[in-house]
């Protein structure tokens, strides 16, 4: 609940926390989601997390020379 205090997680208040990840995600975000519990089967969601995850300084230089250099660049991240 947003005063703090735990509720069920509804098939409304799910569809909610993956819209709202979704946004932060497509914002250019890493979203994780938190939860706590005493077992895997038994969590209780405490809401999501979202992190700047900026490019290392130089990296825009670098993949400029390798398409200058004929090189295609790809990205491979773990996001599904």
């Amino acid at each position: 609940a947003l005063d703090g205090t735990a509720a069920p997680l509804t098939d409304a208040l799910r569809t909610r926390a993956l819209r709202r990840s979704r946004h932060m995600a497509a914002s250019g975000l890493r979203v994780l989601a938190v939860a706590y519990g005493p077992h895997p089967d038994d969590m209780t969601f405490a809401g999501l997390v979202g992190m700047e995850d900026p490019p290392r300084e130089g990296a825009a230089e670098s993949v400029s020379k390798l398409r200058r250099g004929g090189v295609t660049v790809l990205m491979a991240t773990g996001d599904g």
